[in-house]
């Protein structure tokens, strides 16, 4: 996910205090039906108001409801049918220099939370945070020093592994305790804003989204548009990574993704793009969707229950007269 120069008078404005306003109404209306004389395969579950820091990035399902991470407030909101949305969980603290990112939820309900640091001093400390079952305060589940930019979740058994797209590595952390520990931090996981004609971000975006089958990991690096498979060894160790696919032109921008049940990937392309593409385990990649009602795809979640696919459009890089959306996809 992205940090642009906009947001600041945006936080300056709304983020302070850390109200959604009317989250009935809001100032963008629903996407759905025609563009351009062609019917959308998309529906809007949920729109937020861009100019109340209303930016969505990360999503979740908790049997089949939605749950959203809007990024510069420090909230998680739960989407309700009426596509109206209502505040799940607030992050601690005055929220400020932070982002809300990644979301995953385990079997019991509770609610997994990452929060990086997008400014000099940020509150709540970064880290994994915890939401109770049923939604409340959270609380701090997990932090390392070299943990800055938790981002991308995947849960895998009795462990959480966790992006950091700032430090371009990938942390370990045992349920049981809490203990974040470096799972990997190989080279091809850093980002460099440079790359790809540049990003516009401001900063570099390494490691972003994971998933996992059996035997690897994937990863999506979004600088450089690249998406990694990492072999999953002896007693969970990481093995060296491998190149999948990396194209500029077809995957920078690469932010979230998910593992769809043919085996290939869903990759959300953020940034101008506009773009879903799916990633076949060959390197083929092929166009799902580009252009409106996208908006600066962020995350991707399947959702079973459902059968559907979940798409937070964050808008970072379309401004106050952006589109920030939650919408859903038929599998």
């Amino acid at each position: 996910m992205y940090r642009l120069s906009w947001l600041l008078p945006i936080c300056l404005l709304a983020c302070g205090d850390n109200k959604l306003g009317d989250v009935d109404a809001g100032n963008n209306p629903p996407k759905d039906g025609a563009i351009d004389g062609t019917p959308s395969p998309f529906t809007t579950l949920a729109s937020f108001d861009p100019t109340m820091g209303q930016l969505p990035e990360g999503v979740a399902s908790i049997g089949g409801k939605p749950y959203v991470g809007l990024a510069p407030l420090g909230q998680v909101v739960e989407v309700q049918p009426d596509k109206t949305f209502t505040v799940y969980s607030q992050m601690p603290g005055t929220v400020a220099d932070t982002f809300t990112l990644g979301i995953i939820p385990n079997a019991a309900g509770e609610l997994f939370v990452g929060v990086g640091a997008s400014g000099a001093n940020p509150v709540p400390a970064p880290g994994v945070y915890k939401v109770p079952a049923g939604g409340g305060a959270p609380t701090l589940f997990s932090s390392n020093a070299n943990m800055k930019f938790p981002n991308g979740l995947d849960l895998d058994g009795l462990e959480l592994y966790v992006t950091d797209s700032g430090a371009g590595r990938i942390f370990r952390v045992v349920l049981a305790t809490g203990t974040a520990t470096n799972w990997t931090a190989n080279a091809m996981l850093a980002g460099d804003q440079t790359a790809c004609g540049g990003s516009g971000a401001g900063f570099n975006i390494g490691a972003n989204g994971i998933v996992h089958d059996a035997n690897n990991r994937y990863v999506s690096v979004t600088d450089f548009g690249r998406i990694l498979r990492i072999p999953i060894g002896a007693g969970g160790a990481a093995g060296a990574p491998v190149v999948i696919a990396e194209d500029c032109a077809k995957l920078a921008g690469a932010d979230g993704i998910a593992l769809d049940a043919d085996g290939s990937l869903i990759v959300a392309r953020n940034g101008p793009s506009l773009e879903l593409v799916r990633v076949a385990m060959d390197g083929t990649i092929t166009t799902i969707y580009q252009g409106a009602p996208l908006d600066g795809p962020a995350s991707v979640f399947i959702d079973s229950a459902g059968a559907r696919v979940l798409i937070t459009n964050s808008a970072f890089f379309s401004g106050p007269t952006g589109h920030p959306s939650l919408l859903s996809l038929a599998l």
